[in-house]
């Protein structure tokens, strides 16, 4: 009678290897991607390819996330290259806006004395007025720019803030 039931024992091994290598893999898989989920970019299944389908997604997965980690590197590195360019567009801007309103004084000035001597200093004076409005309009242009590529910059510091946060963890 005892020999009936003996098929039973290296079913149960059996059984019991099965559920503890599933169940192993698919928890260290829940708690990879949920780490993933809340920003830890860093974390990873490292699983061995080839053994079986959990270690080809775990490999797979281990490789989207080397890939989005690069792809987040280079855009801070992307946003931090864009700041250092706007920073020094705008010192370049505020430059011109100062030897512009220089140049607009001294034409203002010329073209006040020539006023009262001929009628062709009142045609400097206009030419020299619409200049000046254009140029204004030129630097509130590139102001609005410049707050947008810095509005930009603070998000794109803020999402790698936010990655590094999760990192630290």
């Amino acid at each position: 009678m005892a020999l009936t039931y003996l098929w039973l024992v290296p079913f149960g091994i059996f059984s019991y290897w099965l559920a503890t290598f599933l169940g192993g893999a698919l928890y260290t898989l829940y708690t990879t991607v949920n780490k993933i989920a809340d920003g830890d970019l860093t974390s990873r299944l490292n699983f061995v390819a080839g053994r079986d389908e959990f270690g080809t997604i775990g490999v797979a997965l281990d490789q989207a996330m080397d890939t989005l980690t690069e792809l987040v590197t280079t855009v801070k590195t992307s946003a931090t290259s864009l700041e250092e360019t706007a920073s020094s567009f705008h010192e370049e801007m505020a430059r011109s806006n100062g030897q512009i309103n220089n140049q607009y004084a001294s034409l203002d000035s010329v073209a006040t004395a020539m006023e009262e001597m001929t009628a062709s200093a009142q045609e400097v004076s206009n030419i020299s007025s619409q200049s000046n409005h254009q140029a204004e309009e030129d630097t509130k242009q590139v102001e609005m720019s410049y707050q947008r590529v810095q509005q930009a910059i603070q998000d794109i510091n803020q999402l790698s803030a936010t990655s590094k946060r999760h990192h630290i963890r």
